[in-house]
């Protein structure tokens, strides 16, 4: 038999399972006892950003030169090979949401908001808009602290981390590198920011 949704793996099927509110309802569905109405949800642009235009090695310098403050572990993640810059500029629209916004009720692993992302119409942050995001954001407000949905980058022990954009109370605007973990779960109150599609 073929199958009319062979793109789909058990996973993805599961998780639509637990959207539509698990067996009993996907039975009830199934029978015409329950109606599914499918709404579209989109995200506001919360930011235009622009890319590119400028090899990694001077994103550290062109920050520090700003004010802004780099941790040793951004600093290190923007050493590594997956770290890549575009030669020419670009601009990326930019979304800002609760974790919850996605649709979330329980705390999701890093793959499961990369995936419910992509499922909302969204895509993976490029690592270099971590420094060019941190650097365009100069009026970030103290206390505020949010992530990249992105790709992870490993670090000297091999664990995978993600840019992490903050102001903290005492006014310092930080790019640092936060440790994501396979078995870290986001809390659902946790910022993130990703790429909206053209």
């Amino acid at each position: 038999m073929v199958m009319k949704y062979s793109t789909l793996n058990l996973g993805q099927i599961e998780a639509l399972g637990n959207i539509l509110g698990g067996e009993d309802n996907i039975v009830d569905i199934l029978r015409g006892n329950i109606k599914v109405t499918l709404e579209r949800v989109s995200f506001p642009v919360w930011m235009t950003v622009e890319i590119g235009g400028h090899p990694k090695e001077e994103l550290v310098p062109l920050l520090e030169r700003d004010g802004f403050f780099v941790s040793d572990w951004a600093k290190y993640m923007m050493r590594q090979d997956a770290f890549t810059t575009l030669p020419e500029q670009q601009k990326l629209k930019l979304a800002r949401c609760k974790v919850r916004d996605l649709g979330f009720t329980e705390r999701p692993t890093t793959a499961q908001l990369q995936q419910r992302v992509k499922e909302r119409g969204g895509k993976l942050c490029p690592a270099e808009l971590g420094p060019h995001l941190r650097r365009q954001l100069k009026d970030q407000r103290n206390g505020d602290i949010f992530w990249l949905v992105m790709e992870q980058i490993a670090d000297s022990r091999g664990d995978p981390r993600v840019f992490e954009l903050y102001r903290d109370d005492d006014g310092e605007r930080w790019l640092d590198g936060s440790c994501v973990n396979p078995g870290v779960r986001w809390l659902l109150g946790h910022e993130v920011v990703f790429v909206l599609a053209n």
